[in-house]
């Protein structure tokens, strides 16, 4: 038996149990490839380099069409209808954990007239040139709006944190110096300008997410808990006195009352004339 065939058979073999394993614990394709390789890698993004650069204006031009073939023959395609898009901002996150990789904040603008839905963004830790290998974290962007922003988070890996050792033989790690940013990293949507899509950035010079807080809003009107207003209460009519009752009925009678007893002088004077 051929030796090669032999090995092709082992290799099926071997292969085939990860596969099984894979697809009872549902990792998926991404995690069937994790499985398999190690983790994402960034071919895609090095495919991209060599294609387009980095902001040198590649792409079909402000003013050019672009011819699609369809079953219908080719079609041109205007300008205006491919729209573009463009990193707009990169800030870091703020962390409680610096033994955590850090996570990076990319602002994508949509300079397009439809909405642009599924997009990639890849993130590629560098210490010196690129290589494949090197830590990689992608994220998919549900959906921006015509001519909208989309902030998302991303996390770099990791082995992002020790990407190789200091020249003095200390042993110590060194962490990623520059990051590379790649929206549309698939090349999954037509644009104006590709190149815009790539952006090399040093570590120090990325600034940190500004976050803004909102001043409290005052409850307009009184609160619930305030007490009640006070209402005035009319002080109640004086109930008239004994005394003045006595008086309105002498006066009813013509009765004029004299000294400190009223009643008793009248008495006696009403009987000294009978």
């Amino acid at each position: 038996m051929n030796v090669s065939f032999m090995r092709v058979l082992l290799l099926a073999a071997a292969v085939a149990p990860l596969g099984a394993s894979a697809s009872a614990q549902g990792l998926g394709p991404a995690g069937y490839q994790q499985l398999l390789m190690g983790g994402p890698r960034c071919d895609h993004v090095i495919d991209l380099l060599m294609r387009f650069g980095i902001g040198g204006g590649a792409g079909v031009g402000p003013a050019a069409g672009m011819i699609a073939h369809s079953p219908y023959g080719p079609i041109e395609m205007p300008a205006v209808e491919l729209g573009d898009l463009q990193i707009a901002g990169v800030a870091l996150v703020a962390s409680d954990d610096p033994a955590c990789a850090p996570t990076y904040a990319v602002t994508i603008k949509n300079c397009s007239p439809r909405d642009v839905c599924h997009l990639q963004v890849t993130l590629v830790a560098l210490l010196g040139p690129i290589r494949p290998h090197d830590p990689t974290a992608l994220a998919t962007v549900d959906s921006i709006p015509a001519g909208g922003c989309v902030e998302i988070a991303i996390q770099l890996p990791i082995e992002s944190l020790a990407m190789g050792q200091g020249v003095l033989g200390d042993g110590c790690p060194l962490a990623f110096q520059k990051l590379l940013v790649a929206i549309d990293s698939l090349d999954g949507f037509a644009e104006i300008d590709e190149s815009n899509n790539l952006q090399l950035l040093c570590r120090s010079d990325i600034p940190a997410q500004v976050v803004v807080e909102a001043p409290a809003v005052e409850a307009i009107g009184e609160p619930a808990d305030a007490p009640a207003a006070v209402q005035p209460v009319e002080p109640a009519p004086a109930p008239e006195t004994q005394q003045g009752e006595l008086d309105s009925a002498l006066d009813a009678f013509g009765v004029e009352p004299t000294g400190d007893d009223p009643m008793g002088s009248e008495i006696d004077a009403m009987l000294s004339q009978m």
